[in-house]
This record gives structure tokens, C-alpha cells and sequence, in this order.
């Protein structure tokens, strides 16, 4: 199950029966920064679902879904335990709209929670157009007022009896046009809140849950934690605490698989604001969350990820110099 923001969040919990039909991630270019791990091969991919077919699993049916030439997602039929999830989307309709349906296409219930009851309505109905026989709950939410959350946890805990993956999209932004005296105070402070009180809200309440079924935690973290641009500043220390935060959920929590992700630029209100090039495909995002909740790659906990990586490269080529190297994390670098 699933608690995804849009603008806010939905909860999302497996269903008896998954619709299935193809979708496609093209093109796409994995590519690991050489300052993280080293060179790749930048050639273009396709990745695309093919080969569908039907089986049986804990009583239910689903469709399974392989990989054409790369196994981001070998099938979905990691839904063998009814898990449960949660998301937080602040500004990033595009691909939330895409994670909700992908989740609900494997087998997911969801709850959605959200400020915007328009929003809410309007994304259950684009899921259940897809998906008819998705359970979803709307319950209206704001991120970062903690009653709600915990409203809305205690809605989905009561509806769907546990969460064993939390996704939260803490996600606000804008034109990176002014700087820390130009903009006004409470705004500057109300970015760093979405993002990271927003974060902490859901991780408090939800956290328990998780490690009761030893389940996952994924933030949506940004590039934009790793650059120092001008006029930057609450965004960047925003999503740079992020990443520290989820450091502390795997230390803190050592039987919940945590990760940050930065989702790729896409096209959408926040990235068209700050004049950023749309290069990736939303629907990689979705296949890359699947990824790393079906348990393949459950090594990285703690870790700072990119979804446009190649994660069979990444394991294949960069698993033991990463854990030896404790790579991927925030921490300061001393010059040899």
C-alpha cells in the first residue's frame, strides 16, 4: 500500500487482480556521474515491457512484465505479501501520476492524499480509467501540518492494516531568481519545510510500520542537493538535508530499506520554472522505485541514487567499490 502526495499523497495496497498492458521507458541514457562512481557507456537504450503474461501467486493473479535487454524491473510479482507505501508529491504531477499508476497496475490499493480536493478526484479518476478495479481512498492532506499526516496515516493503517513501503516526494521549487534576501523570509523557510519537515512528518509516523515488516523508505531527493547554484539556497539545503535524512533512517532503523533518489529532469511545472531541460522519461522513475522495492537491491540502504543509473551496471561493475568506499552519502572530501 501506498500513501502518494500530490501536491500532495496516496497509499497504495495489492489488489486481487492486475490489468496488465505495456509501457515503455525510451529512449534512455544511464550514465553515473564520473565524480561518483567512474565512466559508462552513455549509448542510448530501449527499454521496453514485453512479453506479458499471467500467473498465480498467493491466491491471486497478476501479469508479469520482463525487461527488453535490461532488467530495471525483471516482473511484478514482488506484490506477494499485500505491501503498502507511501508517496509525498509537491509539484511533480507528471511523474506521481505515472508512480500511481504503475503501482496500481501491479496490484496496488491506493490512498491519496492531498490539499486539493480537485487534484485528488482528478487523480483517481485517471487511475481508475487504467486500472478499474484499483481500490483508492482520497483523504485531504497537507504536507506539512503534522495532524493531517497523521490523519492520513492512521486513515490508511485502519483501511489497509500496515505500510511496508513509504515513498516521500517532498518536492517544492521555483525560479531560482532571487536570493536569500531578495526572497521573502517565510517563503524561503516554507520551501525548506515541504521538504524536509514534509519529509519527517511522514518518516514519524510511518517509520513504525516499516519496521515491523522490515520495509522500505525512498525519498525523492534532486541533483540540486549535490550543486551550489545562486539563488538556490533553501532548495539545495532542503534536498542536501534530505539525503542526510535518509542516512539517519538506515542508521536509526537498520531493518527498513532506505533510499534517495533524484528522479531525472522531466518535464514539469517546478522544472519549466526554473528554465531546466527535460531529458528523461517519467516512466523511468516509476521502474527504477519498482526496482529497488522489489528487494534487488536492497545493498544500497542509506545510499544517494540516480534513476537514470543503470542499476545492472551499478551492482554488476560498482557494488564492492561502492560499500568499501562508503560511496554515496554526504560527507566532506579532504584533497590527498
Amino acid at each position: 500500500m501506498v500513501i502518494f502526495q500530490y501536491s500532495d499523497a496516496a497509499l497504495f495496497r495489492r489488489g486481487a487482480q492486475v490489468e496488465g498492458d505495456e509501457f515503455e521507458v525510451e529512449p534512455w541514457r544511464p550514465r553515473i556521474p564520473s565524480a561518483f562512481c567512474g565512466p559508462l557507456n552513455s549509448a542510448n537504450r530501449v527499454v521496453r515491457v514485453n512479453d506479458m503474461g499471467s500467473s498465480t501467486l498467493a491466491n491471486s493473479t497478476y501479469k508479469e512484465a520482463q525487461l527488453e535487454s535490461l532488467a530495471l524491473v525483471d516482473q511484478y510479482c514482488w506484490w506477494e505479501d499485500e505491501r503498502l507505501a507511501v508517496r509525498r508529491v509537491e509539484g511533480r504531477q507528471a511523474p506521481a501520476h505515472w508512480l500511481t499508476i504503475t503501482y496500481a497496475k501491479a496490484g496496488a490499493s491506493l490512498v491519496l492524499a492531498a490539499r486539493s480536493q480537485k487534484a485528488l478526484d482528478e487523480v483517481k479518476a485517471k487511475i481508475l480509467s487504467q486500472v478499474p478495479s484499483t481500490d483508492v481512498l482520497v483523504v485531504p492532506t497537507d504536507v506539512v501540518d503534522l495532524a493531517q499526516i497523521e490523519a492520513a496515516v492512521k486513515a490508511g493503517s485502519e483501511r489497509f492494516g500496515k505500510f511496508d513501503i513509504v515513498i516521500a516526494n517532498a518536492g517544492k521549487g521555483d525560479g531560482f531568481d532571487q536570493s536569500m534576501t531578495e526572497k521573502e523570509p517565510l517563503e524561503w523557510w516554507n520551501m525548506v519545510e515541504v521538504n524536509v519537515r514534509g519529509v519527517y512528518n511522514i518518516a514519524h509516523f510511518t517509520l513504525p510500520y516499516l519496521s515491523k515488516v522490515e520495509g522500505y523508505f525512498l525519498v525523492t531527493s534532486s541533483i540540486g542537493s549535490l550543486l551550489r547554484m545562486s539563488n538556490a539556497s533553501p532548495y539545495s539545503i532542503s534536498k542536501e538535508a534530505a539525503n542526510v535524512f535518509v542516512e539517519y533512517v538506515a542508521l536509526e532503523f537498520p531493518n527498513v530499506k532506505a533510499f534517495a533518489l533524484h528522479p531525472g529532469s522531466v518535464d514539469t511545472e517546478m522544472t519549466r520554472g526554473a528554465n531546466i531541460v527535460a531529458e528523461d522519461n517519467v516512466q523511468l522513475a516509476s521502474a527504477t522505485f519498482l526496482y529497488l522495492t522489489a528487494g534487488k537491491a536492497d545493498w544500497l540502504s542509506g545510499k544517494f541514487l540516480f534513476v537514470n543509473w543503470d542499476m545492472d551496471e551499478l551492482q554488476r561493475d560498482w557494488k564492492d567499490k561502492i560499500l568499501e568506499g562508503n560511496a554515496l552519502v554526504s560527507r566532506i572530501v579532504i584533497p590527498a
